[in-house]
């Protein structure tokens, strides 16, 4: 079972060569330097990480700019450093309209069902033959489609909706797997990690999806939470990753970051998260890793005063990596007896926390922050 994994910029790199929106413009606070903070960078996440996500290179938006034109120049940097240290990349995403070109969205020929179908599948075909080609098993599962719901549980009414019909999802697992049947393919949803109708949305299609032999391996929830004031339980955790292991998906913790609560507690409250969902994984045998959405606070897209990540801007962990770190290290197995070794944090108060008080930002979708990470 993985710690997990975190993103990592190319701009830690002080050889970073690439678009000035992917680079992550903190600057180092004297007597830090840019080399320093990079190397503090590097060395956090490969001492403390085993699997790398990128949070945008990787995106259509980046890597297919203009029609059939295809660039990646700068998710090669990601996933050629990956490989020097023997790690596996989950690719983000092959298929977010929020990051879409403007090309895709505002085409100059408007789109017929046929003619949008046949690029999405061009664009998910030639991504990922081109890492499987140039780096063969780095990239070794995918976030095929990434938010394609609504809070309601409605269809996002994004370009491929609108002129496709409810089909393009299907259709995208297909693209992936004709494309490498070895993959493991993921549907990945923001805010569907508790039971609410987003949640039963997805749980709905990818029931579908298993009945008809649409390929899915599984499901990844985001977790970006407490945005809303609100922390899950382990108890609803255990049920949403319950009914994807009733169908035999895997479920992965795809872009974890916890926002600490306003007034601030002190972090009891965003620690007893952490442990939460880490608790979560361990107990439920399908569930694959944790990925941590940021090595250290000032590169997070929440905004380093919400403090949302395992480590501090001096790279200092938490007391909730301690956590995280003991709960991912003793897994259940899948069969046979179990007794699960005692962690830091064992008060049962920090694993049903479910509470609610005033917090920060609310816009808790990684959208804004996904198409221009130095924003955040």
């Amino acid at each position: 079972m993985p710690l997990g994994s975190s993103v990592w910029y190319g701009c830690t790199d002080p050889a970073y060569d690439g678009p000035a929106a992917l680079a992550c413009q903190v600057q180092p606070t004297p007597p830090q330097t840019a080399a320093g903070l990079a190397a503090s960078y590097t060395s956090t996440f490969l001492n403390n990480f085993d699997q790398l996500t990128p949070e945008n290179e990787f995106k259509m938006l980046w890597t297919e700019p203009e029609p059939g034109q295809f660039d990646f120049s700068v998710a090669d940097q990601l996933v050629a450093f990956a490989q020097a240290h023997n790690m596996h990349v989950h690719g983000s995403a092959l298929i977010y309209a929020a990051a879409n070109p403007s090309w895709v969205n505002d085409p100059l020929i408007p789109w017929t069902p046929l003619t949008l179908l046949a690029t999405m599948r061009n664009h998910i075909t030639t991504e990922i033959t081109h890492f499987q080609s140039a780096y063969p098993g780095v990239v070794n599962e995918w976030d095929v489609v990434n938010e394609p719901f609504l809070d309601s549980g409605a269809r996002d009414p994004n370009v491929y909706q609108q002129v496709i019909g409810n089909d393009w999802i299907a259709q995208a697992f297909w693209a992936a797997y004709e494309a490498d049947p070895n993959a493991l393919l993921f549907l990945n949803e923001f805010n569907a990690d508790t039971p609410d109708p987003r949640q039963q949305a997805v749980l709905a299609l990818v029931k579908q999806f298993v009945a008809t032999g649409v390929p899915i391996d599984g499901v990844g929830l985001e977790m970006h939470i407490g945005a809303d004031g609100s922390y899950p339980t382990l108890a609803q955790l255990e049920t949403v990753m319950g009914e994807y292991a009733a169908l035999g998906l895997r479920v992965e913790v795809t872009e974890l970051d916890v926002l600490k609560p306003v007034p601030d507690d002190g972090g009891a409250t965003q620690r007893a998260a952490y442990d939460t969902v880490a608790e979560a994984c361990r107990e439920m045998t399908n569930c694959m890793s944790v990925t941590v959405w940021g090595v250290a606070d000032q590169y997070s897209w929440r905004g380093v005063a919400q403090q949302a990540t395992l480590f501090n801007t001096n790279f200092t962990a938490k007391p909730a990596y301690a956590d995280v770190r003991c709960r991912l290290d003793d897994p259940r197995p899948a069969t046979g007896p179990w007794t699960p070794k005692p962690c830091p944090t064992e008060s049962s108060s920090l694993l049903a926390i479910g509470v609610t008080q005033p917090t920060g930002p609310t816009n808790g979708s990684s959208v804004a922050s996904n198409v221009a990470p130095g924003a955040g």
